[in-house]
């Protein structure tokens, strides 16, 4: 909040336009109601503020409820209250707070001059307070001007929750790791096939908006199927959150006509929008208290707002899906796990939703069958996975000794049986139960249960169909995941012993010898809560990692472990491999699947244009703010790679940290100085010159340069560059600077007196702040930043050879570049004479390192151990021997065959796996093994319908490009599906049986 008052540059309490008609407001000049007040308002509680303004709303309402007083609400006695203190209270107003600031600080709430709405009033006394407090000033009323002032802008912009984003890169690799292996449909959290309810609700919502715009049906009905009633065929509610107010059905349900006109006149403006509109809020709140004002204040007028920011921002999302987000309360709550912005602002909200969205595509890419448009809808849909299920960890029996009667039964089970049907029992709270457990176990409890009753409450009430349940023998073992698909049930029969209270579920995964976890569960009751997700990743990955042999087979598993090992054993003696096959052996994938979780990554596909200055470094035109070009050399996605990868055994040497600590420091420091030296001021050198600060240039949030003017008029730059190397002079190593000639002896820029007025105050300043290390603290340095570092310790191993060791690298994150069909690229002219640098002798601290200087930047480049590169090629495209004869020196290589047990399967009477099988022998004895047929193209067929399609649109296609020419060829594999003529042919569409009878003859 500091940034509030930074952007506020000065001060005058009473002559604020806004303040000075509070103060001489004729309408709070009422004595009865200042005697009232006088008596709490002069008392002052800084140790417990919150409890001073409960006690001042406590006293609101008696005033509120005093005959005596009319026509008067919170704002006016605000007012009142700030000037008899202005201390501790602040004027209620609109204009209190500005516009653009009411949604980042989260306050939304407007009262008009008579709102009696007491809550809302002491929610914001609190917020505001806490403002007060971290702008570390002590008068209400100067918040209240600072916020009335703040006009908002580049400060206020969504930000990620510091040390937020490894748990979320964790929470999307669980959802893409769950869906790969209970499957597509899991509901009622998930559904990505292409029958999707979620899919058919979008086309319904789109369906009946087009009808209210054109004036179809009755208009009202439509309105209440949009937001009132489930439908149908769903079950759900179209518009989920315009079901839940109500005040809001109220007014659809019962206002006249006209009224209902204008709010559909207010649908069809968000069906046609380009943007999200806060006026949509404020109109239809205005509809619904022309129809029923006294239903709205009952309610809360912050608390409609909100419910109708979840109604639009979900209405608007959903007819606009393609390129827009749902936000409701749902999304809100995932989003805010991982990003800062406000809660009711729809484009902060976009923008944090667009920042997951891009993560999301590389870790889990697409998961659905829908169309390419629809990644929103698939994350929504992510989201509510993660927003509505809950995680259960229970123990079936003592050791587990139930679990078989468990999984037999396709049902879980819970003790205590004896108290019977709690479902026939009045229950409403867990300690409703302890009476029961008391009466019917009065010998094994002498005294209170500690926790029977409250798991048993939460296995009849708290446990939701679409949970998950862990079940645990011990407390370092997990021996099964299953679904809840039921409500609790009482039963009698075929029941463990005295476990008579029940669940139905589906088993996810079932192991008797179990799996054993890293860690201890902390608790050993029956049943417990997981309350966050990261102890189920844990489990789950340990599963997907210890049992692969007993999970479901899934595209999860398609890379094995011995294809892992041959690429690791590759690798490490290479460091570059190229997976080479027929097309359709997953290849790529395989390469992804590699990868994922081992370290960083980037892929990139080769084509015939793609050249050094891509790969390596190149001039590419910039244009300046003036609008003229200019070339620049910019560095290619290879080179990047490799400077981040040295920089891993960078970032942990002493003298790095410290330097990063500096940086860190430096940058406190300057905006500090900004604060102390807006734009403007002027200062003076050690001998007098006076020189005046007229911008400060910022990269991202950081001061880069100070741009000054000097006495004769010459505009010049101080950097920060050069203020790190004075610094680290004088704080790292201990130089000591007394004046400009010191500065001259460091860097000569020809600005040292300038230089040394800077560090005169900055030194004040970092003095201040204090030269402490703090370890929690993430510092992210840019690209530019790193590349500096490294190439500084590049000059300087180059002339000692003793910054970079074997050692150094061993243990180092690795970083990985996919190459995608890198045979379609000219390696010759990509990479040039740095393939030698690619030899694993030849990268840097090996035997024969080799460090060389760039031709455009002239700076030093090595590649590091710890990068490697895993190409990919069609052999269909381009056999191996036809490969430039240095690319295959220095990779190794690996075929990847056609997997035909992945496809071991029938539809209608086709065997996928003997139809490949067939496929391929005639390719084989017709052109040769480089021109056969992948697995993977057959792998999601469902039906014969699927069978058809990729039959028709990829199987027939690519055998086209194989017989090029040869008609004949392409009519011996393909038989009947294939019509000779006299100088062409004509693929025969089949369907159905006829389909059947063709295939079954290749």
């Amino acid at each position: 909040m500091k940034k509030i008052k930074k952007s506020v540059k000065s001060i005058d309490l009473f002559k604020s336009p806004i303040l000075k008609s509070y103060l001489n407001s004729e309408s709070v000049n009422n004595e009865l109601i200042r005697k009232l007040l006088k008596e709490i308002v002069l008392k002052t509680n800084n140790d417990n503020f919150n409890n001073m303004i409960d006690n001042f709303g406590n006293k609101i309402k008696e005033i509120l409820n005093n005959s005596e007083i009319k026509e008067v609400g919170t704002t006016i006695l605000s007012i009142l209250a700030t000037i008899l203190n202005y201390k501790c209270y602040m004027p209620i107003h609109k204009k209190t707070v500005s516009e653009a600031l009411r949604k980042d600080i989260n306050i939304n709430i407007f009262w008009g001059i008579h709102c009696k709405n007491i809550e809302d009033f002491k929610q914001f006394m609190k917020t505001t307070n806490k403002i007060r407090e971290e702008l570390g000033i002590d008068s209400m009323l100067e918040v209240a001007y600072y916020l009335s002032k703040f006009e908002g802008g580049e400060n206020m912009t969504v930000k990620v929750i510091e040390n937020k984003i490894p748990e979320l890169e964790k929470r999307l690799r669980l959802w893409k790791n769950f869906v790969n292996f209970v499957g597509k449909r899991y509901l009622p959290h998930y559904d990505l096939t292409s029958e999707s309810n979620w899919l058919k609700i979008i086309e319904k919502i789109k369906n009946i908006v087009e009808k209210l715009e054109v004036g179809e049906e009755n208009t009202e009905e439509l309105i209440k199927k949009l937001f009132i009633y489930q439908d149908k065929d769903c079950g759900w509610k179209l518009i989920f959150a315009g079901g839940n107010v109500g005040v809001f059905k109220g007014f659809i349900s019962n206002a006249p006509e006209e009224q209902l006109k204008k709010f559909v006149d207010i649908i069809i403006e968000v069906k046609n929008s380009n943007e999200f509109k806060d006026e949509w809020i404020n109109k239809t709140y205005n509809l619904i208290c022309e129809f029923n004002r006294q239903g709205v204040e009952n309610y809360g007028e912050s608390k409609l707002k909100k419910q109708l920011y979840n109604i639009f921002g979900e209405l608007y999302g959903k007819l606009h899906i393609e390129r827009e987000p749902i936000m409701n309360t749902c999304s809100r709550n995932i989003l805010k796990e991982f990003y800062d912005f406000g809660e009711y602002n729809y484009n902060e909200f976009k923008e944090a939703f667009e920042m997951l969205k891009q993560k999301y595509k590389e870790i889990v890419g697409k998961l659905s069958e829908f169309s390419n448009g629809f990644i929103n809808l698939e994350i929504d849909i992510m989201f509510n996975f993660f927003d509505k299920t809950k995680v259960w960890l229970l123990a079936p029996g003592k050791n587990a000794k139930y679990l078989e009667e468990f999984y037999k039964n396709n049902k879980i089970f819970i003790g205590w049986g004896d108290i019977g049907n709690l479902s026939k029992q009045d229950l409403n709270n867990p300690d409703d139960i302890k009476k029961l457990i008391m009466e019917k176990y009065s010998e094994e409890y002498n005294k209170e249960p500690r926790a029977a009753h409250k798991m048993l409450f939460d296995f009849y009430k708290n446990m939701n169909i679409g949970d998950i349940v862990v079940l645990r023998r011990g407390l370092k073992e997990v021996v099964g995941i299953c679904k809840i698909t039921g409500d609790y049930k009482y039963l009698t029969t075929d029941v463990p012993s005295d476990y008579n209270h029940s669940r139905n579920v589906e088993f996810i995964w079932f192991s008797k010898k179990g799996v054993k976890l890293d860690f201890s569960f902390t608790q050993s009751d029956t049943l417990q809560k997981i309350d966050n997700w990261d102890t189920f990743i844990k489990i789950f990955e340990k599963i997907l990692n210890e049992d692969s042999d007993k999970v479901k087979n899934s595209e999860e598993n398609i890379i094995s472990k011995e294809l892992k090992e041959k690429i690791d054993k590759i690798l490490e003696k290479k460091g570059q491999i190229i997976l080479y096959g027929v097309p359709g052996t997953g290849k790529t994938y395989s390469a992804l699947k590699y990868v994922e979780g081992k370290g960083y990554y980037k892929f990139i596909t080769f084509h015939q244009s793609y050249s050094y200055e891509d790969f390596i470094e190149g001039f590419k035109p910039k244009t300046t703010e003036d609008g003229n070009i200019t070339y620049e050399v910019e560095d290619g996605i290879f080179k990047r790679l490799c400077i981040l990868a040295i920089w891993e055994v960078l970032k942990d040497k002493e003298d790095i940290k410290k330097e990063i600590d500096l940086d860190r420091l430096l940058d406190k420091a300057l905006k500090e100085f900004e604060d102390r030296y807006p734009v403007g001021s002027v200062l003076k050198t050690k001998m007098g010159k006076e020189f005046e600060i007229i911008d400060y240039k910022y990269e991202e949030d950081r001061i880069k340069s100070i741009k000054i003017k000097i006495e004769s008029k010459n505009e010049k730059s101080l950097d920060k560059s050069d203020l790190e190397e004075i610094f680290k002079k004088a704080l790292i190593e201990g130089y000591e600077i007394k004046g400009p000639g010191d500065i001259k002896k460091i860097k000569d820029t020809g600005l040292n007196s300038y230089y040394f007025a800077m560090y005169s105050e900055l030194k004040e300043i970092i003095n201040n702040i204090g030269y402490i290390q703090d370890e929690n603290s993430q510092y992210k340095l840019s690209y530019d930043e790193i590349k500096e570092k490294v190439i500084k310790k590049l000059k300087e191993h180059e002339e000692t050879k003793n910054v970079f060791k074997k050692e150094d690298f061993q243990n180092a994150k690795k970083y990985y570049l996919i190459i995608d069909e890198i045979n379609r690229g000219n390696i010759s002219n990509i990479l040039g004479e740095l393939i030698t640098l690619l030899e694993k002798d030849k990268r840097l601290s090996e035997d024969n390192e080799i460090i060389v200087e760039l031709p455009y930047s002239k700076e030093l480049f090595a590649v590091p151990p710890n990068l490697y590169i895993i190409g990919t090629m069609n052999t269909a495209d381009r056999s191996i021997a036809l490969l430039d004869i240095a690319l295959r020196r220095r990779f190794g290589f690996l075929e990847i065959e056609p997997n035909y047990d992945l496809i071991n399967k029938e539809i209608e009477g086709i065997n996928l796996k003997k139809l490949l099988e067939s496929l391929n022998e005639k390719l084989m004895k017709l052109k040769d093994r480089d021109h056969r047929i992948g697995h993977s193209y057959f792998l999601n067929i469902k039906d014969l319908e699927d069978l058809e399609f990729v039959w028709y649109h990829e199987i027939i296609p690519l055998l086209e490009e194989y017989f090029y020419g040869d008609v004949d060829g392409l009519k011996e594999v393909l038989k009947d599906f294939i019509e000779k003529k006299e100088n062409s042919y004509e693929i025969k569409r089949l369907t159905g049986e006829e389909f059947k009878n063709a295939i079954n003859k290749i």
